[in-house]
Parts: C-alpha cells; sequence; structure tokens
C-alpha cells in the first residue's frame, strides 16, 4: 500500500529518511523494515554519531523524517534526542528507536520534541508505516499550531489595544506591551488595579504621565486560561472620542452663549441707539462740552461692548482686582431672533409720530421700525436734512401705505412684527417696485449678512451714526446735491 506522506515527498517520489543508529545489525533491520513499509520508494541517510548528524543538519537540514537513538558513542540518553530538536526546531518530525527497557527515557525523549518511539524488537513494515505517517501528519499539525501561536503573539505584541489576562484572584497573568503603555502601574503577577464589569464596558481616567490624562474604555470576556476559569481584559484608548465630545459639547455652549449675547445686545442697542442719537441732537442745541464729553465716551465704550455682546466668540476670564470678570472678544458672532408677538406690537403707536408737511420738492421717506422712539429720531434728523417722512410700525403696515403712496426711499428694521424687513423687501421686489431700500440691524454684522438682506441698497448695523445715515440718504436721493462723494457702504462705529 503506498501513501504519500508529505508534500515533499510526493514530489521526489521518494521519503528521505535520516537514521541515526550506531548498532549495524539494528540499522540493517530498520532498513529491511523500510523496504517493506515504503515499498523501496525511500532514500536512506545513514549516521553513526551525533556530531555527523549535526553537520548534517547545520550543512543541508534536508529529509523528511529521522529515526534516532538514544545511546550513541559521543552522546547517551536524553541529551542526543535535545542536542538534535535544537538545530532541527521541530522542522523534520523525530521518531526515537529504544529497548523495551527504556521507557523512562522514552517519556522524556516525548516531552522534548520526539514525536514518537518504536521498540527495536518489534519492528514490521505496517508497523513502521504506520509510525512514518502519524509522525509526519502530527508533526505538521505540531508546526502549524506553533505558526498559528506565533501569528496570534504577534497580533498581540502589536495590537494598539490593551489585552490583560486576570485569573481568579484578580492577579494579572498575561499583559502585551499595549496594556503596559496605557497602564503604567500594571503588570504580570500583580494586582489588576480596578475592579472590573463584565456586565458592561466601563471608562476609567488615568495619569498620561507628561501628556494630558487618558481616558480608557475597559471591557470584560470570560474565558480559560491554562484551562482555568479567567477573564480576558480589553483595554482602548479613547481620549480622543472623550476630547471631541468635550470640544463639541463646549462648542454648543459656545453657540448658545452667543444666541443668547446677540438676543440681548439686541435689546440693548434699541435705546442705546436712541441715546447716542440724541446726544447727537443735544450737542447741536448746546453745544460740545465737558459733560457733553463724557456722555459721548461712555456711550461710545457701550457701544463697543453691546457690539462685542452680540459678536461674542471666545469667552476669557481675566483677573480684575480680587474677582473675575470676562472679557469680551467680537469676530462675526449670529445674533438670536427673539419672538416679537402681540404684546411687542401692542407698544408701538399706530399714529405716525412725525408730522409730514408733504412738498413736491422734499423726497419722501417710508421709516419701517417697531420702535417709535429710535424712528422719531431718524425722522427728526430726515426732517431736518430736507426729507419728508412716514412711520410705518411693523411691515405689513408698510407694505399698506405702499399700495395707496410713493415713496423715494424705504429705510426698514429687520425684525418687527407682523411682517419682517427681509419680507416686506422681498416682496416689494417681487412687485418690480425699484424704489431704494436701506436696512436698519442690530443682530447681524458684515462678516455675517444673510443673503435675504445683502441685495439692498444698503445695511447700517446698530449703534450707527445719525451723520452716516443722512450722508448715505443724500448719495441715493439727492446726488447731484452729495459734492460727487461716493457711497459710504456698510457703516460701524469703532
Amino acid at each position: 500500500m503506498e501513501t504519500d506522506f508529505s508534500s515533499k515527498s510526493s514530489q521526489r517520489n521518494k521519503l528521505k529518511v535520516v537514521l541515526l543508529e550506531d548498532n549495524a545489525a539494528d540499522a540493517l533491520l530498520i532498513k529491511h523494515s523500510l523496504r517493506e513499509a515504503l515499498q523501496n520508494q525511500f532514500e536512506l541517510v545513514h549516521f553513526e554519531w551525533l556530531r555527523d548528524i549535526v553537520a548534517f543538519l547545520k550543512a543541508e537540514g534536508g529529509g523528511d523524517i529521522i529515526f534516532s537513538d538514544l545511546n550513541l558513542p559521543d552522546s547517551q540518553g536524553v541529551g542526543t534526542i535535545s542536542a538534535i530538536q535544537e538545530l532541527n526546531q521541530g522542522m523534520l518530525p523525530l521518531v526515537v528507536m529504544t529497548s523495551s527497557l527504556e521507557q523512562e527515557e522514552d517519556m522524556l525523549a516525548l516531552k522534548v520534541g520526539a514525536q514518537d518511539f518504536l521498540v527495536k524488537g518489534s519492528l514490521n513494515g505496517e508497523t513502521l508505516r504506520r509510525v512514518i505517517q502519524y509522525a509526519i501528519q502530527r508533526n505538521q499539525l505540531t508546526r502549524n499550531v506553533a505558526h498559528s501561536e506565533m501569528r496570534l503573539r504577534t497580533v498581540m505584541e502589536n495590537s494598539p489595544i490593551g489585552q490583560v489576562v486576570v485569573d481568579g484572584e484578580n492577579i494579572c497573568r498575561y499583559c502585551n506591551p499595549a496594556a503596559t503603555r496605557l497602564l503604567r502601574d500594571i503588570a504580570e503577577n500583580k494586582t489588576l488595579p480596578f475592579e472590573l464589569n463584565r456586565e458592561h464596558p466601563i471608562e476609567i481616567e488615568v495619569d498620561g504621565g507628561a501628556k494630558q490624562n487618558l481616558f480608557l474604555e475597559i471591557s470584560t470576556t470570560d474565558f480559560e486560561w491554562d484551562g482555568k476559569a479567567a477573564q480576558l481584559v480589553s483595554i482602548q484608548d479613547i481620549s480622543r472620542i472623550k476630547r471631541k465630545e468635550q470640544w463639541e459639547k463646549e462648542r454648543e455652549t459656545l453657540n448658545n452663549i452667543k444666541e443668547l449675547a446677540g438676543a440681548i445686545a439686541h435689546e440693548f442697542s434699541q435705546p442705546l441707539q436712541i441715546l447716542d442719537h440724541s446726544l447727537e441732537f443735544l450737542e447741536k442745541e448746546i453745544g460740545i462740552g465737558k459733560r457733553t464729553e463724557t456722555c459721548r465716551r461712555m456711550t461710545n465704550r457701550i457701544i463697543d461692548l453691546v457690539r462685542n455682546l452680540r459678536n461674542i466668540v471666545v469667552l476669557e476670564k481675566q483677573d480684575y482686582l480680587k474677582n473675575q470678570i470676562l472679557d469680551l472678544k467680537a469676530s462675526g458672532g449670529r445674533g438670536l431672533s427673539l419672538e416679537i408677538g402681540e404684546k411687542a406690537a401692542a407698544k408701538v403707536p399706530n399714529k405716525v409720530p412725525l408730522k409730514v408737511e408733504k412738498s413736491d420738492s422734499r423726497k419722501h421717506i417710508l421709516l419701517v421700525d417697531d420702535e417709535p422712539e429710535l424712528v422719531e429720531l431718524l425722522g427728526k434728523a430726515l426732517n431736518t436734512a430736507g426729507f419728508d417722512c412716514t412711520l410705518a410700525s411693523n411691515g405689513q403696515m408698510a407694505w399698506e401705505m405702499l399700495k395707496i403712496g410713493k415713496y423715494d426711499l424705504i429705510i426698514s428694521d429687520i425684525y418687527m412684527p407682523q411682517m419682517s424687513g427681509p419680507e416686506l423687501f422681498n416682496r416689494i421686489r417681487d412687485s418690480r417696485i425699484t424704489t431704494p431700500f436701506i436696512f436698519i440691524t442690530g443682530y447681524h454684522t458684515p462678516g455675517d449678512t444673510p443673503a435675504d438682506i445683502a441685495e439692498a441698497d444698503d445695511i447700517f448695523f446698530k449703534p450707527f451714526s445719525l451723520r452716516d445715515l443722512v450722508s448715505r440718504v443724500r448719495d441715493l436721493l439727492l446726488p447731484e446735491k452729495s459734492g460727487g462723494i461716493e457711497s459710504p457702504g456698510i457703516f460701524r462705529i469703532g
């Protein structure tokens, strides 16, 4: 019966047998048994001394199986097998040939790497064929297991995830390099420095040394280690995820602060605008003196604070005496649109607060804002400059006025009850009315101007100067009297 014992022997059609036996009679007996077992399909390499087979393995190392006696002229006992396996490294299956009186050494030979052993006096072809077949297959399985273990160890040793084996007494039996890197106080044969939870992963924060603290996620799985119940502990660094979550939370908080600050700034900007314009009139009426200079300086300071509050993007605490104050820094924040309901609309008088002197020679301006005091000041300034003004307290009222009257310019706030400024603007343009349109707003800044108001003829961001507004109106309505001065564009008071 022919059997392919290995891919090597199949390719050569002959099995290469390496024999280490110093007894000529035993060697002849094995050779006859090989002929019977392999039907002469083998090649025999015979050595009598250990030194000779050692030289052969160093120089060539070829073959399919090794048969070796234990006792040689230059080596005795299980040391012979150890010396061969030191060079062989399990590459070739090794079968020990012994007598029935040496069973204790036979078992030792198996422990140091021999695949099988046979008793010289009981050799026959069938027994030898079976020993060769099983030895080759068993050696191949052993090599496969060793290769798998090596690959698994390579994966474990190079894994970025920490892996720790913990026994029933919470003692670490194995730690890969990632585990010792993530947890500096963990080591084999030491107690695990934290409690495990089999139900769900836990998160811990540990000292990261010179770096920031590390956030670790610990997962636990039950399994067996050396035949005993144990736990496989996986340790993963989630610091980047945690810091990203913290950053997202801080960004959300800052956005909420920006929205709230924008809304508060808008509520301040309305009365501040009125205060600023009233101060302009007061300076014209009584002149500029020490008191008015102080009022102007403080007003400008409040204007800067309100602008920064509306556009806040950074919160930094600064020491101020023994307390802490907030340093407001602006760079294009977006305000919050406050709900303006019936109560707010009820505060706006239905009557026009300005007495209009209609004249064919004067340009007529429609002022749209739900803040009557502000519109009164704007109207007074524009009247003084030679323009007629009519007030509408919201976009809907202005739209009704436009149906029955003609205006040379519309100046409108953005956020108002019933109909907003942008809605009014879009409705006017959709109706192909080309009347010049100027927005005034306390919610936005030049850096975040919405698209639906950017197409207006101009935008003034509160607080703004009455002088600048009047100058812009003259540019639009009386270009022949503006002295050729170009439009000042978007105004902001610094």
